[in-house]
Order: structure tokens, then sequence, then C-alpha cells
């Protein structure tokens, strides 16, 4: 009885083993490395629609640094990994009557862009969109802000500027268009004095 009961236990232990085997060939699970958005363009566009590798991760409108999740990566960096970025830079569009924001235009990019180095644990990607449609990523456990932050600065989008220098370009316009209206009248006022002066001469010529 014994050598059958070691012969049904043989097949059990050598599956044991294979799966063994095949787990420790596998290796170590991948990791899932959180994301922050930063748009480095200076203009007064925003990024809409962010997405790496097919995933969305974010957008990011002026110095609001969007965070997202998540880029799978391996465990153990190694070098030519890359990730394939994409996203939509959209600029307003002016009402050149009012200057009143009336739609967007957005124009699509993308970039496959190198993954640099990063540790095994507490760190962010940082994806940095930049000028000139073009993008990089930052492996960092510090925030964008901090001075030791060894990725490009934010640049300064002050909205709040645009937006009064819209309300004065359209201050101006309604005075010259109040001034032109003012003008108008003036003129039909003056034609109708000639047109009046004419008619009391008339008369008086006809009283004759």
């Amino acid at each position: 009885m014994k050598p059958a009961r070691s012969r049904l236990r043989f097949p059990y232990l050598l599956a044991l083993s294979c799966l063994s085997l095949l787990s420790a060939c596998a290796g170590p699970p991948p990791l899932e490395a959180k994301v922050r958005v930063i748009d480095n363009d200076p203009t007064l566009s925003f990024v809409n629609l962010v997405s790496a590798d097919g995933m969305a991760v974010g957008s990011a409108v002026g110095q609001m640094a969007r965070n997202g999740c998540c880029i799978r990566l391996p465990a153990k960096w190694r070098e030519g990994i890359t990730v394939n970025l994409e996203w939509k830079r959209c600029t307003p569009v002016h009402d050149p009557q009012t200057l009143v924001i009336r739609d967007t235009t957005c124009q699509s990019h993308q970039r496959a862009v190198q993954v640099p180095r990063y540790p095994a644990l507490d760190f962010r990607l940082n994806i940095h969109l930049l000028p000139d449609d073009d993008a990089v990523i930052i492996a960092s456990h510090r925030n964008h802000t901090d001075p030791d932050y060894s990725g490009p600065r934010l640049p300064e989008k002050d909205y709040l500027a645009e937006l009064v220098r819209h309300e004065q370009r359209l201050r101006e316009r309604q005075d010259r268009q109040r001034a032109w209206e003012h003008a108008v009248e003036l003129k039909r006022a003056e034609a109708s004095g000639r047109r009046g002066d004419r008619a009391d001469e008339s008369r008086h010529w006809q009283a004759y």
C-alpha cells in the first residue's frame, strides 16, 4: 500500500514543483505608477484628454497640474522603456465683435517618450507637455514646484490678465462705436437743419 500511495503523491509534487518554477520565471508583478500631467507651454492654451498607452491619465489647465492614475511599468527599470503619449491642446476662439470666448479649437499630438530610471517605491511620473508639441517624463518623489525638482519649471499663465486685456479692448471698441454713432447723429442733425433752412427760404420766396 505504501508504494502505491507514494506513486499517487509523486504527480502532485511534480505539478507543485513546475508551478513554483513558472512563478520564479515570471518575475515580480508590474507596478502601477501614479501620474501628474503638467503643462509647460507658456501660451494661453490648455491640455485635454491626455492618455498613456491608450489609458486616460488626466488633463492640465494653466498652473493647475492634474494628478491621475496610472501607468503600468516593469517592477524593475530597464533601458528602452517608452510610453506612447497622446493629448489634445486646445486654444480659445474669441468672437471678433465682442471678444468673448465662443469656441475652442483642439489639435491632437502623439509622442513615444522614454521613461527615465525610477526607484522601486515612492515616486510619481510627471508628464511635462512642452512647447513645440514635445513631451518629457520625469520620475521623482518631489513635487514639481519643489526648488530641488529636476524637471522643467512651470511657466506663468495669467488667464486673468488676458481677460482684463480682452475687456479693455472691448471697452475701447464700444467707445469707438459710440463715438461713431454720435458723429452720425450730428451729421444727420446737420443735414436735417440744412433741409429745414432751405424749406424756410423756399417759403420766403414764395411769399413774394
